[in-house]
Order: structure tokens, then sequence, then C-alpha cells
């Protein structure tokens, strides 16, 4: 029961940028750079790939945030399209500051269509290859198209203008796939992360083009954009995607389901996150100094699936659960 009203809360919440965002008396946001840190406290960063306690998460190009306050230099924000329970014990878009010169004021939400499936996008002046580069976004990036012409997209830029995006890029959100399909991108997504260093509160493909935050994942980012590029949105951190998540025995991991492990000696939290390749293997972001990998339950744990099966799947106090996002 605990699962299926959170689903049901998820589901709202996922809808929140049509509905729970459209009410009049609210103020909305769009982000303008191609990512920007969400903080605890209006405070720049100064840790670069170290760990840092205030970094809560990252918001991309054209992603939208509701307005709930400000200072001199900040805007306290809720980022709508990330769901998150822990801060406050109900579910609501993950809260934090934005620095103001990473986002503008908009006046009506957009429908968004289409989501970047690359490493990152060129989003160009016209429909050429050659043609001028009016911004580069990256992965898991929205857009709505307005139009199309040879391979490219015509979209909305969070300026209000237009550009054009090459059709290879994008994947159009709300497209039926078979299950098989669905997974099959979702793990191609996550491939392409690998090598992209760990990032606490990190939500981004690593791009050095970047200067003014850390790009990189942690373990739920990762997850949260793999899905999201394949056209699903799921929710931020992933205490809430095991939350959410259809429990699932072991002997059932099929690619791009979940792999959660609690906190030590303490089940019901979950710290970390795994996505499954299928078998032994899955796809991880695995910690602070380290770099998104391939890894299989032997190296992490100790022991292959079966071993852990014997220990009821805990080891050194964590608990391990398995899951499943995908409809």
């Amino acid at each position: 029961m605990r699962i299926k009203i959170a689903i049901v809360i998820l589901a709202a919440l996922l809808v929140c940028s049509r509905a729970g965002f459209a009410q009049a008396a609210e103020k909305f946001l769009v982000v303008v750079k191609p990512v920007a840190d969400i903080r605890s406290e209006p405070q720049d960063s100064t840790a670069g790939y170290e760990h840092d306690d205030l970094a809560e998460t990252q918001v991309l190009y054209n992603e939208i945030l509701r307005y709930q306050g400000e200072n001199t230099g900040w805007y306290k924000v809720e980022a709508g399209e990330q769901p998150e329970f822990s801060h406050h014990n109900q579910w609501q878009g993950y809260p934090g500051w934005i620095k103001k010169n990473n986002v503008r004021f908009i006046e009506k939400l957009p429908e968004y269509t289409l989501v970047v499936n690359n490493r990152e996008a060129n989003v160009r002046k016209t429909f050429s290859e050659d043609s001028d580069i009016l911004t580069i976004v990256l992965a898991g990036t929205k857009f709505k198209d307005i139009g199309s012409r040879n391979d490219f997209y015509t979209v909305q830029l969070a300026d209000n203008g237009i550009g054009w995006i090459a059709k290879q890029d994008v994947t159009r959100i709300g497209q039926s796939l078979s299950k098989d399909r669905r997974r099959k991108n979702i793990i191609s997504a996550a491939k392409l992360f690998l090598d992209v260093p760990y990032v606490w509160g990190g939500r981004s493909m690593h791009a050095a083009f970047i200067n003014d935050a850390a790009t990189g994942v942690d373990c739920s980012g990762l997850v949260n954009l793999a899905y999201r590029m394949s056209g699903l949105d799921i929710s931020r951190d992933a205490h809430e995607q095991w939350m959410t998540a259809t429990p699932i025995a072991a002997r059932e991991l099929q690619p791009g389901d979940l792999i959660f492990v609690s906190k030590p000696d303490n089940a019901a939290s979950i710290s970390h996150v795994m996505l499954s390749l299928g078998g032994e293997d899955f796809i991880e972001g695995p910690g602070t100094g380290a770099a998104v990998r391939i890894c299989d339950f032997k190296a992490k744990f100790g022991l292959d699936r079966q071993g852990l099966e014997i220990k009821g799947y805990i080891v050194e106090g964590r608990k391990l659960y398995f899951g499943r996002m995908i409809p």
C-alpha cells in the first residue's frame, strides 16, 4: 500500500509543471544556462569535485522552477521536475537556492516535447550543420518543438527565441515503446556517462566548456538522467526512487532495473542506487573521487548474487533491495 500511495503522489508531481504550477498567484522561472546548481543555502560552492554538504541538485537548461523568495543574488525555488520527499516528509519539487543570473521569469509554462539523448547537443541559428551555434545543451535537456525541416527540429529557447536542433540528438517525449526497447534506451543513455566524474548532488553530463558548476553525476542523478533521456521522468534521489519502485526479487533483475543499498544498520533508509545491466553487472556512480563505472556484485560487495542471497542480501549492515520503474 505504501508503494502504491507513493506512486500516485509521484504521478501527480510529474505533471506539476502543467497543473500544480499553473496557479495564478505563483511565479515561475526557467533555467537559461546549460546547467546550474541548486544549493541548500545561498552560498557559492568552492568544493569543486570534493564533497559539498550544501550541494542539493542541479537543473538543466529550460528546466522550470517555482519561485519561493529571494535575497540579493539568489532565488529560493522548487525544482518541480525533480520530485523528492525526504526534506520535509512530503512530496514536493526539490527545494533550494539558485543564483539569479542562471534563470529568468516566465509568464507561460511550456509543454516540452523533446529531450536530448546525446552527451551534448548544439542548438543552431538555422537548420544547417554549418550554421552558427546559439547554445550548447547537455544530456536530459528538454525543448518544445514548433516545426521541423530536413534533419532538424525548430525549438523554443529559454529567452523566447527559436533555434534548430538535430533530430538525431533528441528523443520525443511520450512516445510508445516496447519494454525491451525502453530498457535498451535507458542502458544506452547510462553508458554515455561512463567515466564521468562523481559529483555530490550532480545531475549533468561532464562538459569542459562549463566553468561555474562542477559537472558530473551522483548515483541517483545518473539514474534520473538515464530515465529522463529515454522519455521517462522519475524522482531525484535514491531513497525516493526506492519508495516509488515496484519491488522485485534479485533473480528478476533485467537491464534498466534498479539495485538499492541502505545505510549501515538502517534498512529503511536508502543511500545508494545502481542501474542493473542484468545478471551480475550494473552501472553506478560509486562516490566522491571516483567516476561512473560498470561493476559487479562480487567486486563491490565481495560476494556474487548467489552468495548475497545466502546472506539475506545484507552486507556489513547494509540491506540490498531490487526495484522496477519501467512501466
